[in-house]
């Protein structure tokens, strides 16, 4: 080799450190912020949506910034704000009220729903599921309308119900579920009474108060609070011998008697690829809103022991998971 090209290659040695170092300074860093009344709904999103998002090409600590913004619905407003100042590409919100919060304050930035609880249309977050034609697409779990199907399926289990009990959180944010839940039981001739609780300390007084009148069965209404104490919840309703009806197969395996909903795991992932096109140009008006379509019923028959529930072999064969 020529001294002249032994010369040229060797000043393009440190070229490419300079070539490198620049394209990846000029890597975009993309900004999502997550808001969310929930530390349980929060901490699932950080767990399921982020290794998804890594997956499809947007890694947190190299062209991915994402901040949380946690707290209740009263603080939601100022939370929303809060997130907003992050200057967000896109924003997560894990139910509808957060949702509401943060149309409060701007209408452009995109925000994706992981997952709204009620209907989104209805609510007036977005003119139609197919084409929400505004800054707000993504999942909605139908939490409503599952709840009134659980009552269904509580009846079935435990065919000798007469007075369901609703275990909600004060409202105003059960009450749609409490109306819907009310409807289905008066069509199948069952009684309804409902208590309130939300916290730990509150749930054996919310049994105690559910027997007090007659209930012989509880159905838990769907929210973060009771995924993440379920394990109390389902001790309580043990000790009280009642039937329960959980939203999540985690809170089964916790100890509540049966569940029927969606794969939370599976569904909630799916935010990772509205968040993904949305970082890569896609318009949320034009995303269609998607619906859960695979649902999973699971049974504890150790529970159904510990109560003394023989629940019928034709139901039985209809769940996707026993624990015995």
């Amino acid at each position: 080799m020529r001294r002249r090209e032994v010369i040229a290659g060797l000043g393009s040695v440190p070229l490419l450190h300079v070539l490198r170092a620049q394209a990846q300074q000029d890597v975009r860093v993309h900004r999502v912020a997550v808001l969310s009344p929930s530390q349980f709904s929060a901490d699932h999103i950080r767990a399921v949506v982020l290794p998804e998002l890594a997956r499809l090409g947007f890694v947190a600590g190299r062209n991915l910034a994402m901040t949380f913004h946690i707290g209740p619905l009263g603080d939601l407003s100022r939370l929303a704000l809060e997130a907003l100042s992050t200057d967000p590409d896109a924003i997560i919100a894990s139910s509808n009220g957060a949702v509401a919060a943060v149309l409060e304050h701007s209408a452009n930035v995109p925000i994706v729903m992981a997952f709204a609880g009620e209907d989104p249309v209805a609510a007036g977050l977005a003119k139609t599921l197919a084409r929400p034609g505004g800054s707000v697409t993504g999942l909605t779990n139908l939490a409503t309308q599952l709840d009134g199907k659980r009552v269904t399926v509580l009846v079935e289990a435990a065919p000798a119900t007469r007075r369901i009990g609703i275990v909600a959180v004060p409202p105003p944010r059960h009450l749609a579920s409490i109306a819907e839940i009310a409807r289905v039981a008066e069509s199948l001739g069952v009684k309804v009474a409902t208590a309130y609780a939300h916290r730990p300390e509150q749930y054996a007084e919310a049994f105690a108060a559910l027997r007090s009148e007659g209930a012989d069965a509880v159905q838990i209404a769907s929210a973060p609070e009771y995924l993440r104490d379920s394990a109390i919840i389902a001790a309580q309703a043990r000790e009280a011998g009642l039937p329960t009806v959980c939203e999540a197969a985690d809170m089964v395996r916790n100890g509540c008697l049966m569940s029927y909903g969606i794969r939370f795991d599976e569904f909630r992932r799916r935010a990772a690829d509205f968040v993904a096109r949305i970082l890569r140009g896609a318009a949320p008006a034009d995303m269609p809103i998607e619906q859960p379509a695979v649902f999973e019923l699971v049974i504890n028959l150790r529970t159904a022991k510990v109560i003394g529930l023989t629940i019928p072999e034709s139901f039985l064969l209809r769940a996707d998971e026993v624990i015995e």
